[in-house]
């Protein structure tokens, strides 16, 4: 949970054009007076109070219509039936104990541009009122299902729900800078009532948690209202965030003039608004907030009314569409989903990269894509069932998998116990022994105990699946040249696979193993295994040679493709070697099969020796980093937590390793800048640079790009060419035509002859019907097909970017 201060504002959490969801602590009940200030509410001829109360706690408490003022500020004082609420510390200054109580949460919900368009400058009162109730949904699923107190029985404290709120709603419809936006300020206050009748402070962590999900609600409940009145929507991102139709993109940068502050805020700091990070956003946001002004409501409207005519909204068409629409019972979507299909996709979508998920995050992904097509409750229903039948299952963690992960899990598991012991051993322990030595004496160098033990545990074990958890720069290449040599004169035949293509041909390079992906070993492997069952039923006695599979980079195995190649060895007979480090970035696709099989009995090696580093004190930060400096003699090294970062660091910076920049972070890039411009031409050629952020790595280079062009190594002069960057979209989200966009493009990775598409072909999208769920593809030779992204899977979806390159000279 964050912090009750002034330093944690705001949490974006759902955010359409202009549209969005904040939370920002009240910092006190004297900073929230602004809530009654008269600048731009409703005003009563205009049928709507400009506040209003909400929750089962105002209700107990007789609170209903218009805030009262003087209930507001009892609330946030934690002064409730008698009740104060909060803790008492004592003041540091001046001794006396004094109540320390948080106020309240202020979420805000802004609603899409063209929404606040249609409802403050065409004045449709049905509108304003979709996202008042659009509010009150959302603010329904946060009581009915986050609204928590801490209690504690027997010395035990645990968060439990309550099924209440008071919250104060304060309806806004202009930005600081005085453009229409539709918003509510939902004040929720610090304080809900217990089965006990005694009341005590929210606790606030899961709302926090959940934040996806209530922007989601919001904007799910807002699309199912406007659609009933008869307004079709555009969806604006993957988000599930939408605008109205017939107001276009321009006509909305036009009213949006705060947005536009906030990018030139960050552009001044060389950060795109799409890559800045929440708090960069948060520190734009409070830098360029203006100060709200009294104004007369009906010259703004008239304003509003002239600027929108200027910049062509013709609001009379879209409410004769909307009308006539609506006569017809609203919009009626060819695409509509069942709540059961929103959750067969995010579940599908989440847990193709992650085995466990949450339900915050399964029941967003849900409604998000179901936006406009389901309602957010028949999704809440369908999560319910789903769990209730056990396709969801709920772990001792509180995370979510379903059925089939989970069996796939144990099934793999299981598989390597019931494997234990069920091939022969290559060699006898001191025959390994033997040959390791004369290896040593032969080479001219020891192999590290790890190394030994390795080749030893692969050569003498019984067992079908041996690990070899191996840290980098620990001597892997030359273990694996030993062990393919011995086990090759034992007769096996030794094949290997690596995730990647490019990994593949090093591992093939450096240890002269057959090497192939681990999608390419399993296909040719498939067909081999057809091959001979066909061939056996005319050589029945036929026997396959003995194998050993090198399964190299085995972090990156998904818990599907581990359970493949696990059946297929047992199919072939095959010992399997899968060597990998827990401790490197896993894979894309879910599950970590390697980390897990280990912590389940694998039989596991141990290569822990570094030997990368050269000199003494970066073998010595290596032994901190490790944990090596920590053993007792004769002790050995197995599983390293990299828990002594910050000790590591510390050794680093004492022995000269570490410069530190001071001021922001432009000057630390300037730096970084001029260290690399210093160094000769091959000396930069062999040096990188590393950094956390996308923004700061474009700023690096194009500091670096003009610095050589400077100093005369590159030209002044540009050639610009179009770069494709992968969309990282998952199978779940390549199969829905929504998500796709014009100027897309789509790489096809095997032949489709039905659509005429050849494997390695680049077509790029021209239209989308979504509802049709069709994708329009234009081929290099200007044709164009319909293409259905839900019948081919082999495929990557990519954007264009234009990029520039200085020519060198």
């Amino acid at each position: 949970m964050l912090p009750a201060t002034d330093a944690h504002l705001s949490r974006i959490v759902a955010r359409g054009d202009e549209g969005m969801i904040s939370l920002n602590n009240v910092g006190s009940a004297g900073q929230a007076l602004h809530y009654f200030s008269k600048d731009n509410y409703y005003t009563q001829d205009q049928g709507l109070e400009h506040s209003e109360w909400f929750g089962n706690g105002a209700e107990h408490l007789g609170l209903s219509g218009q805030i009262d003022r003087a209930a507001f500020f009892e609330l946030l004082e934690g002064k409730v039936e008698g009740q104060e609420l909060g803790k008492w510390v004592r003041n540091e200054e001046t001794g006396e104990k004094e109540r320390e109580h948080r106020p309240g949460t202020d979420m805000t919900f802004s609603a899409p541009k063209s929404v606040s368009l249609v409802a403050e400058i065409q004045g449709t009162r049905d509108v304003r009122e979709a996202h008042e109730a659009a509010v009150k949904k959302a603010l329904g699923y946060i009581e009915r299902e986050l609204a928590q107190t801490r209690q504690t029985e027997g010395g035990k404290t645990e968060a439990v729900k309550t099924g209440n709120l008071t919250v104060a709603m304060f309806r806004h419809n202009t930005s600081r800078e005085l453009d229409p936006q539709t918003h509510t300020h939902a004040v929720i206050m610090n304080a809900t009532r217990r089965e006990d009748g005694q009341w005590r402070s929210l606790t606030n962590d899961e709302i926090y948690n959940a934040q996806r999900v209530i922007g989601a609600i919001y904007t799910s409940e807002l699309a199912d209202r406007l659609q009933a009145l008869g307004y079709d929507i555009r969806r604006t991102d993957e988000k599930g965030n939408f605008e109205i139709a017939g107001i276009t993109r321009e006509q909305i940068e036009h009213f949006s003039q705060r947005r536009a502050e906030i990018e030139a805020a960050l552009k001044a700091k060389g950060v795109d608004i799409d890559d800045a990070s929440a708090q960069q956003k948060e520190d734009a946001t409070l830098k360029t907030r203006a100060r709200k002004v009294d104004v007369d409501h009906d010259a703004l409207i008239a304003d509003w009314k002239a600027r929108a005519k200027e910049v062509g909204i013709d609001f009379d068409a879209i409410q004769a569409k909307a009308d006539a629409q609506r006569a017809q019972g609203g919009v009626i979507r060819d695409d509509k989903l069942t709540g059961r299909q929103a959750m067969e996709f995010a579940a599908a979508h989440l847990i193709e990269r992650e085995a466990v998920v949450s339900k915050n995050d399964l029941m967003a992904a849900a409604i998000e894509h179901g936006a406009g097509r389901v309602s957010a409750s028949e999704v809440q229903r369908a999560f319910d069932k789903l769990e209730r039948d056990g396709d969801l299952v709920k772990l001792p963690d509180g995370g979510y998998t379903t059925k089939k992960m989970l069996g796939s899990e144990m099934w793999a598991l299981d598989q390597v116990r019931a494997q234990k012991g069920q091939t022969p051993r290559m060699m006898e322990p001191e025959a390994v022994a033997a040959r390791i030595a004369q290896a040593e004496g032969r080479q001219g160098f020891k192999y590290s105990d790890g190394q030994k033990d390795a080749i030893s545990k692969v050569l003498t074990s019984q067992d079908r699946y041996v690990a070899v958890q191996g840290l980098a720069g620990t001597g892997k290449t030359t273990m694996l040249k030993s062990l393919r040599e011995l086990a090759q004169e034992q007769g096996y035949t030794v094949r290997g696979m690596a995730p990647t293509g490019a990994a593949s041909k090093v591992l093939a390079r450096e240890t002269g193993i057959a090497t192939d992906t681990v999608s390419m070993f399993q296909i040719k492997e498939r067909q081999l295994q057809k091959d001979i069952e066909f061939a056996k039923q005319y050589a029945p006695d036929f026997v396959r040679k003995a194998e050993v599979w090198i399964v190299d980079e085995s972090s990156f195995l998904s818990q599907r493709q581990k359970a493949q190649l696990d059946h297929m060895a047992e199919k072939a007979g095959a010992k399997v070697v899968y060597l990998g480090d827990t401790l490197q970035l896993q894979g894309v696709e879910a599950g970590k099969p390697f980390e897990l099989a280990q912590k389940d009995g694998i039989e596991t090696a141990y290569m822990t020796e570094i030997n990368r580093q050269k000199t003494p004190d970066l073998k010595q930060a290596v032994d901190v980093i490790t944990g090596r400096d920590g053993l007792q003699p004769g002790q050995r090294l197995t599983q390293v937590a990299l828990a002594n970062n910050a000790r590591a660091f510390a050794f680093m910076d004492k022995t000269g390793m570490v410069r530190e920049v001071k001021g922001d972070s432009g000057q630390l890039i300037g730096a970084v800048v001029d260290d690399i411009l210093k160094l000769g031409k091959a000396e930069r050629e062999r040096t990188i640079v590393i950094t956390a952020y996308n923004e700061d790595r474009r700023a690096i280079n194009a500091g670096v790009r003009e610095g050589l062009k400077a100093q005369g190594e590159l030209s002044r002069s540009e050639d610009t060419r179009e770069i494709l960057v992968s969309k990282g979209w998952t199978r779940a989200m390549q199969k829905e035509a929504q998500y796709y966009q014009a100027g897309d493009v789509v790489r096809f990775g095997r032949d489709y002859q039905q659509i005429a598409a050849k494997k390695g072909e680049y077509m790029r999208v021209a239209a989308v019907d979504a509802p049709a769920g069709t994708v329009v593809l234009k081929k290099e030779d200007g044709t164009t097909i319909a293409w259905q992204p839900k019948k081919h899977n082999k495929i990557e979806v990519t954007t264009a970017i234009p990029a520039s390159w200085p020519r060198a000279t």
